[in-house]
C-alpha cells in the first residue's frame, strides 16, 4: 500500500518500502528526508538514524564551490557536527582536516574508508608525517573506530564528506554494525546529501544582508543597476554600494561571480 505525506516541498508518494539496495529502506524515512523544510531538520534525521544503528557521533561537511583535491575555501564550507567542542576546535578551527588523508580521499571519491584503514597506512609508512599526526589526533581525542564517507555528485562542484565516529567501540564492533547497516545507511546518506543542495546553507563567514540579496536577485535576473534601483526604490549609487559590499563579503571580484556564488549556496530566490 502506498503512503502520502504533505510537506513544504509538496506532496510525495511512494510504496510503503522502497527497494533501493539489497535491504529495503522504509518509505517514511525517505519522505521525511525529502520533505524536511530546513537543513537543521534534515541533519536531525540523519544524526538520529546514525545513533540508532550504533554510532556515537556524526560530522558532515559540504562545499558547493570546491576546488580539486580539497573541500575548497573554508569560508564556503558548511559543517554540521555533534562531536565534542574540544575536538571540533582542533579539527575544524585548527584546520587539521586539511592534512587528513582519509578526508582528502573522501573529498575526491564516492565510497567508504574506515579509520582502521588509516591505521594500516600509518603502520606501513604510506602517510606523510603531517597526515600520520592528524590521523593520530582522532585517537588522542578519544575516537576508537569509525568510517569516513565520500558523497560526491558526478559532474558537480559540490564536495560532501560524512563521518561516523565511535568513542569506546572497537573496530571489530563497528565493522559488525557497518556490515549490517551500510546499505540502508548509504541510501539514506545519499538522499541526505542531495536535500541540502535545494535549501539555503547558512555560511557563517558569508552572510549577506537582506538588501544585498535583493540587489543580487534582480541583477541575476538581468536587470541593470538603474532598473534595480527603480524596483527597490533606492538610488543607483546605493545599488552599486550593495553590490560592492556583497562582492567583498563573498570574496569575489565581479558582480556576476557574486550572483553565481550566492545562487549556488541557495541564498538567492529564497526571500520570504
Amino acid at each position: 500500500m502506498g503512503s502520502i505525506a504533505n510537506g513544504n516541498s509538496g506532496i510525495a508518494w511512494c510504496d510503503a518500502r522502497v527497494k533501493i539496495v539489497e535491504k529495503s529502506l522504509p518509505c517514511s524515512d525517505i519522505l521525511e528526508m525529502a520533505n524536511a523544510p530546513t537543513v537543521a531538520e534534515v541533519w536531525s534525521l540523519i544524526a538520529t538514524h546514525a545513533r540508532n544503528i550504533g554510532f556515537d557521533n556524526i560530522i558532515f561537511g559540504t562545499n558547493r564551490l570546491r576546488k580539486d583535491g580539497t573541500l575548497g575555501d573554508k569560508s564556503d564550507t558548511f559543517i554540521l557536527s555533534d562531536l565534542p567542542d574540544a575536538f571540533m576546535k582542533v579539527l575544524w578551527e585548527g584546520e587539521r582536516y586539511k592534512t587528513s588523508a582519509l578526508v582528502e580521499w573522501a573529498g575526491n571519491n564516492t565510497g567508504v574508508v574506515s579509520l582502521e584503514t588509516g591505521n594500516r597506512l600509518v603502520s606501513e609508512g604510506k602517510l606523510t608525517n603531517a597526515q600520520a599526526a592528524t590521523h593520530q589526533l582522532f585517537f588522542e581525542q578519544g575516537v576508537t573506530s569509525g568510517y569516513i564517507i565520500g558523497l560526491q555528485l558526478p559532474n558537480s562542484t559540490v564536495a560532501s564528506i560524512l563521518g561516523l565516529l565511535n568513542f569506546g567501540q572497537t573496530h571489530s564492533e563497528a565493522a559488525r554494525i557497518w556490515d549490517r547497516e551500510k546499505d540502508q545507511f548509504l541510501a539514506l546518506a545519499t538522499i541526505f546529501n542531495l536535500r541540502p543542495q535545494t535549501l539555503p546553507v547558512p555560511l557563517v563567514d558569508r552572510v549577506l544582508t537582506k538588501r544585498q540579496l535583493q540587489v543580487l536577485r534582480w541583477i541575476g535576473q538581468g536587470k541593470t543597476m538603474t532598473e534595480t534601483a527603480t524596483i527597490l526604490g533606492i538610488a543607483p549609487a546605493t545599488v552599486e554600494k550593495h553590490l560592492r559590499q556583497a562582492r567583498e563579503t563573498l570574496g569575489v571580484a565581479t558582480s556576476t561571480q557574486a550572483v553565481l556564488h550566492a545562487q549556488i549556496n541557495g541564498q538567492i530566490f529564497t526571500e520570504s
